[in-house]
């Protein structure tokens, strides 16, 4: 007994990419960006059903993931900027050195 790959919108992959799958084993699915699902896994029964039988990728209402990578390219601005900053103070500093 095998289940057949399911069809639904929004999902990025179902891991593996093949059409059917053997009792016991799995499909992992990964939604697209801003989108999240009641699963991740989908499991052969041997009733040749996937369990859960229904699954969907639907709008997520948080934009984490858009949000978090903001943060994090603020900060790495901030640091860059810290970065700079430190470095032409050393700059400084040593011309004042040689200067003296």
């Amino acid at each position: 007994m095998t289940c057949a790959k399911p069809q639904t919108s929004n999902v990025e992959s179902l891991v593996p990419d093949q059409a059917t799958i053997a009792v016991n084993e799995s499909y992992t699915v990964t939604c697209h960006d801003g989108y999240k699902t009641n699963t991740t896994t989908l499991t052969c029964l041997e009733s040749g059903k996937l369990q859960p039988e229904t699954f969907k990728c639907v709008k997520s209402n948080c934009n984490c993931h858009r949000r978090l990578s903001e943060i994090f390219m603020v900060f790495c601005f901030r640091f860059l900027l810290f970065i700079v900053r430190l470095v032409l103070k050393l700059k400084v500093d040593d011309l004042v050195i040689i200067i003296v």
